[in-house]
Order: C-alpha cells, then structure tokens, then sequence
C-alpha cells in the first residue's frame, strides 16, 4: 500500500515553555483524523524530506489547522532543532493520520512533560462536551515552568490536575517521584482506565507500578 503523503505549511509557531512550541500547520483540504492520533513530519528542504518523526495532533478534527506540540532538544542539533528554525510558512510533508491512543472511558492520565500531549485534545473534547468528571491528570516535570498548558488544563480539570516536580519545591504542587507510593496516594480505583505517555522507561514503570496495585493490563494503554 502507497502511503500518502502532503505538503503543508507553518501557519502559526508559538513558545509554550522554553523549550516546547506549539506549532499550527495548514489542512489540506478533506483531511481526517481522529483524537489521538498521530502523524510523521518531514521537512520539505533537501536532506530532511527522507527524515520523518512521530507527533501526536493536538488540535481537534473539526479545527481549520493541524496543530502539533514539539519539544526542541537544542543540544542534540538535529530534527527538532530544525523544525524550530522554520518560522511561519515553514515547508513540511506530513503522512496520514494512524492510531496511536484510544479513548476508552473514564480513568486517569498519566503524563511526565512532552508526554502531556496525547491527552490534550482528548481533554479538550471532554471538556467541550461536559464529560470531565470522572477523570484525574497526573503530570510530572522537572519544574514549574516546563509545565505545558497548565492554565487551560488546570481549568479544565480543577483539583483533578495534580502536578508533581522532581527538581523544584512549589508551596501548591506536589514534589518527588511518581512512583508507586505517589500512585497509592493519588489514585483510588485500579479498575479504571490508564493512559500513560512518556518516556520509554517512565511509561514501563508506570505500568509495572501499576499493576502491582491491582490494575488489569487490559486497562492500561501505552501509545507509540
């Protein structure tokens, strides 16, 4: 099967934290994808349109725009760094849309900084149509300040996003690890839903931590 591919552009590029942007991309025109999906972006310049990487869409289907959250990694002077240089109107290939997270039901999110964004848009269309009840963010960073969209989710959410830093004490936020103990605490059924994003080792953990507590594998969902 020929995979498809289109040309889009930079609409918009805005600073999140001080290494996330949020990027808008043009649509092409009947475009389809659904809330947690996600997509592979090249540059469209020679020597990067051969170089896709995995971005989950944060905007929602009915959106005039694409939009994608990037973390730049500066230091290791390669795509990412890149795709930050472009500016508006920035040329890139995406490809179609593919599954990477399913809305299962009620439950808790379990997120450590970039990971934040599969469930974002997932978050947004819960809010929108009323159904946030039932559903707990729990969301770890090394600091305050690399906390993505913690106005609007702790709006949508209220007492039910819970922060926790490793590396800064906050009077409001929670501090340490989010470890087994920390999930122990928060979490009061381990017959909901699970959905973890992080890196690759957080997210084994998460899971290990758990089913240990009692959670059904089945439950828990780990995207690419």
């Amino acid at each position: 099967m020929i995979q498809m591919n289109y040309h889009v552009q930079i609409k918009s590029i805005s600073r999140l934290t001080h290494d996330t942007l949020c990027l808008r991309l043009s649509k092409p025109h009947g475009y389809r994808y659904g809330i947690g999906q996600a997509i592979e972006v090249a540059i469209d310049n020679p020597g990067y349109e051969q170089q896709f990487r995995p971005f989950t869409l944060t905007s929602l289907p009915f959106d005039p725009y694409l939009e994608l959250i990037v973390k730049v990694y500066p230091d290791h002077g390669g795509f990412t760094q890149a795709l930050s240089r472009l500016g508006e109107n920035g040329p890139l290939i995406i490809t179609a849309a593919w599954d990477s997270y399913d809305y299962r039901g009620e439950g808790v999110f379990i997120a450590a900084g970039s990971g934040i964004t599969p469930f974002i848009p997932m978050i947004r269309q819960l809010s929108l149509s009323g159904r946030i009840p039932g559903h707990t963010l729990l969301y770890a960073n090394k600091t305050e300040a690399d906390i993505i969209h913690k106005q609007a989710l702790n709006k949508a959410l209220g007492s039910r996003f819970i922060n926790i830093l490793s590396r800064e004490y906050h009077s409001k936020l929670d501090y340490g690890r989010l470890d087994q103990a920390y999930l122990k605490d928060k979490v009061s059924d381990f017959s909901e839903h699970f959905y973890i994003c992080g890196p690759e080792a957080f997210s084994g953990a998460i899971k290990g931590y758990l089913i240990n507590q009692g959670a059904a594998e089945a439950q828990i969902q780990i995207g690419y």
